[in-house]
């Protein structure tokens, strides 16, 4: 009877040694879906910024062009130059260290401060972008007012307006997206840093 005892406990202590394999497998796993998860998160980010800047950059000459060709005046256009570089410093700004490659060899907290903050200044960028991009639009209009003759103003305005509009959505929707990338990505660090502590 005692031999068998000693049997059981013996089979026992294998399937516990078992389990605790196959959990500690499981959570490696788990582990590496997540960082996977989060890398392609931070890639995605890193991708938006890129596009961001090109499209910033295309647009200065492109505006430039455009503005001096229909004769807006020169500080218009060097408004609008001074602006689309601060857009593309903010964004390289909010942006600058924080690819999949970098993040990923820092601590979990520090990921994960770094994200709030990139959300926080996501959300303040929009108290100075929107209010300057009515004045833009305002003095714009001015400008197309006073160089172009009255018949052809309004379709000009008209355009420019429909333009800001439809630019306007295509902002809210990519920073709509970049939020959400962040709040993934915040959440998927929360879950890691849970399975790290078990």
């Amino acid at each position: 009877m005692e031999e068998n005892a000693l049997y059981e406990i013996e089979e026992m202590k294998q399937q516990i040694a078992l389990l605790q394999k196959k959990l500690e497998s499981q959570t490696i796993v788990s582990e590496q879906m997540l960082d996977k998860a989060i890398r392609t998160n931070l890639s995605k980010l890193h991708r938006r910024a890129w596009v961001i800047g090109v499209i910033g950059a295309v647009a200065i000459p492109y505006c430039w062009y455009v503005f001096s060709s229909i004769h807006l005046s020169t500080a218009f256009c060097i408004a609008t130059a001074i602006f689309l570089l601060v857009c593309i410093a903010a964004t390289w700004l909010q942006h600058r260290g924080l690819s999949a490659a970098n993040l990923m060899q820092q601590d979990l907290l520090t990921v994960s401060t770094k994200m709030q903050r990139l959300r926080k200044q996501h959300l303040d960028w929009l108290k100075f972008s929107i209010p300057t991009l009515i004045a833009w639009l305002a003095w714009f209009c001015i400008e197309i007012n006073s160089s172009i003759p009255e018949e052809h103003a309004r379709p000009v305005i008209i355009g420019a307006t429909v333009g800001a509009i439809v630019g306007s959505i295509c902002g809210i929707c990519f920073l709509r997206a970049s939020l959400k990338t962040i709040r993934e990505t915040l959440r998927q660090i929360d879950d890691l840093r849970q399975v790290q502590s078990e």
